[in-house]
């Protein structure tokens, strides 16, 4: 049982920390290699991964985190 449930939990860590790491650099010069790389994916598995999580695909929700930012601080 933990061995079967022990791929899922890595990879969805692996899709966290490329999610942080989009939270934490949205204001530098990133981009999907940058963010697949951080997460130790190839970028089509990336962006199938992360848009199965997070309903969105990983450029889409860094726009939306510029944009939410940029209308923190008028």
């Amino acid at each position: 049982m933990i061995n079967e449930s022990y791929p899922k939990i890595y990879l969805y860590r692996r899709l966290v920390q490329a999610k942080l790491f989009i939270d934490t650099h949205y204001a530098d010069n990133i981009d999907l290699s940058n963010i697949a790389d951080e997460a130790y994916f190839s970028k089509f598995h990336f962006i199938r991964k992360f848009k199965h999580i997070y309903r969105k695909i990983p450029h889409q929700y860094l726009i939306f985190v510029r944009i939410d930012n940029q209308n923190q601080y008028p």
